[in-house]
């Protein structure tokens, strides 16, 4: 699909960067979600539950020489919401061509939370990478109890045209599946 390999600069020495989720955008442009200046740990942590930062980059190409230019790569700022410490890890990325957003499901670390478990986030952006707006979905939201974490693996559209996002919540000593449904404005369904 790109012809050829498209490698982004690691920003500092010593840590992790890749995708976990791309998509077709508008006009045949690629946009991809994953982790950013993340700190290296066990063997496979770059699957999931990366330490480090969330972003989104959006690749569209030339149309006179073919090639895949970057058009922005953006990160989420967490700064106006008190209670997030950081989203973490970017999971997967949907172009919303009603709402003419991208939609990016990703992990957040929260202010409250136990010390390194992650929670469902979200985060919006105009197709020019500016952020609308971004949430946090903490496994204790709505009717749902008795979690310490949330891990979101999957996003999806409703039929109606939000947002579901699916991945597990640990309830110790289990985890148990989660699906939460979030309107195009951020607000949590269910």
């Amino acid at each position: 699909l790109l012809q050829g390999p498209i490698l982004l600069p690691v920003q500092t020495s010593g840590k992790q960067e890749g995708f976990t989720g791309i998509a077709v955008a508008e006009d045949g442009a690629l946009v991809a979600t994953g982790f950013y200046n993340a700190w290296p740990g066990y063997p496979d942590q770059a699957m999931f539950l990366v330490y480090g930062e969330t972003g989104l980059t959006k690749f569209v190409q030339d149309k006179e020489n073919g090639q895949w230019n970057v058009a922005f790569d953006v990160l989420v700022n967490t700064t106006a919401h008190p209670d997030i410490l950081g989203a973490a890890e970017g999971m997967r990325v949907l172009y919303d061509q009603k709402e003419q957003v991208y939609a990016v499901s990703h992990t957040v670390q929260m202010k409250d939370g136990l010390s390194g478990t992650f929670e469902f986030g979200m985060t919006t952006f105009t197709l020019d990478g500016k952020q609308k707006w971004t949430r946090a979905f903490p496994s204790k939201s709505g009717k749902w109890t008795g979690s310490i974490a949330s891990h979101p693996y999957a996003l999806s559209f409703g039929k109606d045209g939000s947002y579901a996002i699916g991945g597990l919540a640990v309830n110790p000593p289990d985890t148990h599946g989660r699906l939460v449904s979030i309107a195009t404005t951020g607000d949590l369904l269910f």
